[in-house]
């Protein structure tokens, strides 16, 4: 059986019709209007997620040092990706994104990669160095943007001394985030979507693919 959502009456389409990243001006203009509270507010918005504004949680990643890549890797398969992206960012203007044959039987990774690549969508994709910073967050920040989601950073895959194809990705465990590396072949869903940059840190102009 899944969750009630909290109910205002006739507000709940209003609520729910709603973008998913508003404005603190916004979000108040909305409290005011519906004679609701903040936290109710937030929780039935589409995700549950706290809008740009009001996430509060910085991620801060340091740019000027390679990241820790497996020992067997011989090949970065996007080096001009390797250190590209701000110095900080909220963490509720990073946005999964998946394929819509994801949501079906499954995509193979290749498949998604290429796509990513030949839709310029790859650019927005984060890399292995933010992962590392999202992870050091924790597994309750984790949890609170992403679930139990695994999500994959595409801007980092590498090839090994196999020449197999794999990709970083961040999941929760217990108490902590672990970062694994997924073959490329092997298909993935809906739960195991891409991190990038989503339409509201390019509104903001912080960074430009």
């Amino acid at each position: 059986m899944g969750q009630r959502a909290p109910t205002f009456g006739g507000k709940m389409e209003t609520l729910l019709n709603l973008p998913r990243q508003l404005s603190s001006q916004e979000v108040n203009a909305m409290i005011r209007k519906l004679g609701t509270d903040e936290k109710s507010a937030l929780r039935i918005l589409p995700g549950g997620h706290p809008p740009k504004s009001m996430s509060g949680c910085i991620i801060r990643v340091n740019r000027s040092m390679r990241p820790a890549y497996p020992s067997n890797m011989v090949d970065l398969m996007d080096p001009e990706m390797e250190r590209k992206g701000p110095s900080k960012f909220d963490m509720a203007q990073v946005e999964p994104w998946f394929h819509e044959s994801q949501k079906d039987a499954g995509m193979k990774g290749i498949d998604v990669y290429r796509f990513l690549k030949r839709k310029n969508i790859l650019t927005s994709c984060l890399n292995l160095q933010d992962g590392y910073a999202i992870r050091a967050k924790g597994v309750a920040v984790y949890r609170r943007f992403f679930e139990n989601q695994a999500t994959f950073l595409w801007a980092s895959v590498i090839k090994d001394n196999f020449t197999n194809l794999k990709v970083p990705f961040l999941f929760p465990c217990g108490r902590k985030v672990l970062l694994g590396w997924n073959w490329l072949f092997n298909f993935l869903d809906s739960n195991r979507p891409a991190l990038r940059f989503g339409d509201q840190y390019w509104k903001f102009g912080q960074m430009r693919p």
